[in-house]
């Protein structure tokens, strides 16, 4: 990545930066603005000013084409779900709470395709969302390691004000259970996004051979104790493992230096078993033993709920074969036929795709998996080129960790994954302008 993205363009970096951490956010009166909405005001600004108003208006790319139909299809759900649920007041408000950031997302994607130094201004996003998802991992791994040796949350107190302000559940951040769990949401307050996030790293450290991440992102999972990261951790190892390509590639002498570093550092806390460690691993087996056990209601995982009884929500709700209801609606059909034992009120189930589906309908749904699946197939080849760049391989990590996190978490329209989302289609059209010129040389 260029050395000046932030000197170059600070507003872009911190917008990538602040996704990364909604905890971030100034306070007055009670009233919460969160840095990320508010770096929205300059990059919109810039990008109004610079956009290249006197051409023609044009779809450089299939996943560009794609992306804005997902957010138009998104926008007619949500006047659909709007008027569906008129006489249910929480259910029309809370879907219609989602068009802004439609219009947002739609908007920014339109206006960066058509501006000047788009490139750098797509780096400088990308760097600041990279860098955000580190000092996340870090700060949930300080805050775990307080807790356990201290006794106290950095978070929970860092962000008191933000807790109180924001009415947050149980009045925590980073939540504490009686069973002896500790779950950092690191500057997120959601072990879910850690979750994410871990995946992201660990698939990155792979791809860029920086092993020390990879150590990261193994703290991380401690330190959220998320299941995502566990399963979405081993996922992109095995993914990295058994490609063909990979199998066949030498390591570098300082990838063998790393790893052997790694090995040494995590044989030495096992071995050594300090009182930390054993805290922390235990949290994640309390975790695993949870998610295994059934539950008192149903004999059966809640989340396993929502897989067992997708079809027959589908055949009960034939409407979502033509549009969905709007985001955060999905659990209306599991509600409404009994599927499930959680509270009728409006959100997604922990699920991306299954939420998607009813979210958005048939169609929206296709649309949105076409995007997603077209735009990591061209980063997944491009990775494997002679010049590929850190660029690519954070890009790579960020679709194939966001396609494995949607399987265990509701990340609807979430902010990281639409600026990842928006960098790959930027960055993937410079890259085939670049292809075409080279061509033509």
């Amino acid at each position: 990545m260029q050395k000046n993205h932030f000197l170059n363009h600070p507003a872009y970096w911190l917008l990538g930066f602040f996704s990364t951490a909604s905890c971030v956010a100034f306070i007055f009166s009670g009233r919460v603005l969160a840095l990320f909405m508010l770096m929205l005001i300059p990059v919109f600004a810039d990008l109004v000013i610079h956009y290249r108003w006197g051409e023609t208006f044009k779809v450089r790319s299939r996943p560009e084409r794609h992306y804005y139909i997902w957010m138009i299809i998104s926008i007619f759900s949500t006047i659909v779900g709007y008027l569906y649920f008129s006489a249910m007041p929480e259910w029309s408000s809370t879907t219609m709470s989602y068009m802004p950031k439609i219009l947002i997302y739609l908007l920014l994607l339109f206006l960066l395709m058509g501006n000047e130094d788009r490139d750098g201004k797509t780096r400088a996003i990308a760097n600041g969302l990279k860098i955000g998802i580190l000092v996340n991992i870090i700060w949930s791994i300080a805050d775990a390691a307080l807790y356990y040796t201290a006794g106290f949350s950095l978070t929970n107190r860092v962000f008191a004000g933000y807790i109180e302000a924001m009415d947050i559940r149980y009045g925590q951040l980073s939540l504490i259970k009686s069973d002896g769990q500790f779950r950092s949401g690191g500057l997120n307050g959601d072990p879910a996004n850690i979750g994410l996030f871990a995946t992201i790293l660990a698939a990155y450290s792979l791809k860029a051979r920086k092993t020390p991440y990879y150590i990261l992102s193994i703290l991380g999972t401690l330190s959220s104790v998320s299941m995502i990261a566990v399963v979405g951790i081993i996922a992109v190892t095995l993914i990295h493992l058994f490609h063909r390509r990979e199998r066949r590639r030498r390591m570098s002498r300082r990838q063998t230096l790393y790893l052997f570093f790694a090995s040494v550092v995590i044989i030495g806390l096992v071995v050594t078993n300090t009182e930390l460690v054993e805290k922390m691993v235990g949290s994640v087996n309390t975790r695993m033993e949870m998610k295994l056990n059934t539950s008192e209601t149903e004999g059966d995982n809640y989340r396993l709920q929502y897989f067992k009884n997708f079809l027959p929500a589908v055949l009960d709700e034939p409407m979502y074969l033509l549009t969905g209801t709007g985001y955060m609606t999905a659990s209306y059909p599991y509600l409404i036929h009994g599927y499930t034992s959680e509270e009728f009120f409006p959100y997604d189930p922990e699920m991306t795709y299954f939420s998607n589906y009813f979210d958005l309908g048939l169609t929206g749904f296709i649309f949105f998996l076409i995007f997603y699946l077209e735009i990591y197939a061209l980063f997944r080849r491009r990775i494997y080129l002679q010049d590929a760049t850190d660029m690519d391989y954070l890009i790579y990590a960020g679709l194939l960790g966001s396609l494995i996190a949607f399987f265990g978490y509701h990340y609807s329209l979430y902010s990281v994954v639409m600026l990842l989302s928006i960098c790959a289609v930027s960055h993937g059209d410079t890259l085939r302008v670049r292809k075409k010129q080279e061509n033509h040389a």
